[in-house]
């Protein structure tokens, strides 16, 4: 007599990385550009290059590259690109790590000051933060049903609905579309500052394919090619679409996708009469992708013999349970003062930032809160700096509606804001508009007992004469139809026929006619 099971694939958390470093170096001014004498935005973006494993260590090498928008003296009215890029490379101690293991690590700037020490040379520092972890895949073979089971033989099931990991692997989406100015537009001469959110992210399985479709949101801030070489704005949602060869993919997969931006770079080209005003956009995005099913399976756990004793062993595994795969989205519009002494006239652009400070699992779902740090970019009546930077912290709460209770169970989430605006209202007043999007994976992680093998013998002597031939049972609160038939050895459709039953339900005080 042998298990009859069905394997289950799981992932399998092995280890945790995560470490901070600092970068600080002083970068020079080219001789091209003109002095600095404000900076008005910064940014940075890290470009990983290579992540080696070896026993026990890490090492994580690439790039950050560095962005500021800044003003010149007596520049009256022009703003300068400047750009730059400072290798760096770190060794980090993970016990658990093999050189054959290949890690999900992601490099994020937790936090970037560039400030400038004279005119010609600036100072950039960044705290980057390194995460990423070491998963295996393991297999749960569950017991559902047993070779040759006989009538003599009571086997009791229950039912569970578990996650089989179908596909676990790291990809790279790679997106290149372009953007055509309006027609009212100047032409391009040159990029000063771009921003770029993906949004409306989603991944649909397919045979052995995996469809990936979203949009980028782009703001450029630009300086036109006419002869008044003014800075222009220009808003637009890029539409894309891809597809992925995924080995194992199928419909109806439920997908577990996280990614990060490892490349982006955008470049002027011509149209078709030769003018430039067209933004070519290049994007790559670091995929890791898990697909996963939904799987009803009943488990034996618990059998008794009628005429042999059944001796029966358990394993335990950990399984995966789904409580919900969620995509919110939160749009949030809120009108908020700056209280700034500048005689403001003009919304350029703005910066904005998502911070998500605390998450916690409530009655409704996933309760979220946090803030928008801005950064806008506005024109006043200052003729020779005409353009400053406000600053603003918005704060925000949102609950991200889920399918059941989410107070019990392990989650995952992602907030990625992907479009924000800020407009002037009244007096000293703006206007806040965004949209930001909620990814939330939220499970159970429980032990399951399966059957792993099934011994048959003789009941002991000693058993069968303590059992009596025919006996009258009266049904208590905790009495389960299960039970009484295990305990008397006798076979649960023989008790229903002999009492009547229509369901396995019984009724405290309930009298059973019990019949070896």
């Amino acid at each position: 007599m042998e298990c009859i099971t069905q394997n289950i694939h799981m992932d399998v958390l092995r280890c945790k990385i995560e470490s901070q470093f600092t970068l600080e170096q002083d970068c020079n001014v080219a001789d091209s550009q003109p002095d600095i004498a404000h900076i008005l935005l910064s940014d940075c973006f890290i470009k990983p290059e290579e992540i080696r494993p070896a026993n026990g260590e890490v090492t994580v090498r690439g790039k950050l590259c560095y962005r500021i928008l800044y003003s010149s003296e007596d520049s009256f009215g022009q703003l300068f690109s400047l750009q730059g890029k400072i290798p760096f490379e770190e060794c980090l101690q993970v016990p658990d790590l093999t050189i054959a293991d290949s890690p999900q690590i992601t490099i994020e700037p937790e936090h970037l000051q560039i400030h400038s020490i004279n005119s010609r040379k600036i100072n950039v520092r960044a705290l980057l933060l390194v995460s990423g972890l070491v998963e295996d895949i393991s297999d749960a073979p569950l017991c559902h049903d047993l070779t040759d089971a006989r009538e003599e033989m009571q086997l009791h099931h229950t039912g569970h609905n578990v996650l089989n990991l179908c596909v676990m692997k790291k990809d790279i989406c790679r997106i290149r579309e372009e953007a055509k100015l309006t027609a009212s537009m100047p032409e391009l001469k040159e990029i000063l500052w771009e921003q770029t959110q993906v949004c409306n992210l989603t991944f649909q399985p397919l045979e052995d394919k995996l469809l990936i479709k979203g949009e980028l949101s782009l703001l450029l801030l630009y300086l036109s090619a006419d002869e008044h070489e003014s800075i222009e704005c220009f808003e637009t949602m890029i539409p894309f679409q891809s597809t992925l060869d995924c080995t194992g993919c199928k419909e109806g997969l439920i997908p577990h996708i996280t990614y990060s931006v490892s490349q982006k770079s955008f470049e002027i080209l011509p149209d078709v009469d030769g003018l430039e005003r067209i933004i070519g956009v290049d994007f790559a995005l670091d995929l890791c992708v898990k697909l996963y099913e939904e799987i009803p399976i009943s488990l034996i756990d618990d059998l008794y013999g009628i005429q042999s004793e059944l001796v029966s062993e358990y394993t335990t595994y950990p399984i995966k349970k789904l409580s919900s795969n969620t995509i919110a989205k939160m749009r949030f519009e809120k009108d908020f003062s700056l209280n700034s002494s500048d005689n403001i006239l003009q919304v350029k652009c703005t910066k904005a930032l998502l911070c998500l400070q605390r998450c916690a699992p409530v009655s409704e779902g996933l309760e979220t809160e946090g803030y928008l740090a801005l950064q806008i970019l506005t024109v006043t009546d200052d003729d020779r700096f005409p353009y400053r930077i406000q600053k603003a912290e918005i704060p925000f709460n949102y609950c991200v509606a889920a399918n059941g209770s989410l107070e019990k169970m392990l989650y995952e989430i992602s907030a990625n804001l992907e479009s924000c605006q800020v407009t002037p209202a009244s007096g000293d007043t703006f206007t806040l508009k965004c949209q930001a999007s909620f990814d939330v994976f939220a499970y159970s992680k429980e032990e399951l007992s399966s059957l792993s093998e099934v011994k048959v013998s003789s009941y002991p002597k000693q058993v069968s004469d303590n059992i009596a031939g025919i006996s009258v049972y009266y049904v208590s609160e905790k009495s389960s139809l299960w039970e009484i038939g295990k305990d008397s050895l006798v076979p649960l459709q023989k008790i229903r026929d002999l009492n009547s039953l229509s369901s396995d339900t019984l009724i405290p005080g309930q009298k059973l006619l019990i019949m070896r």
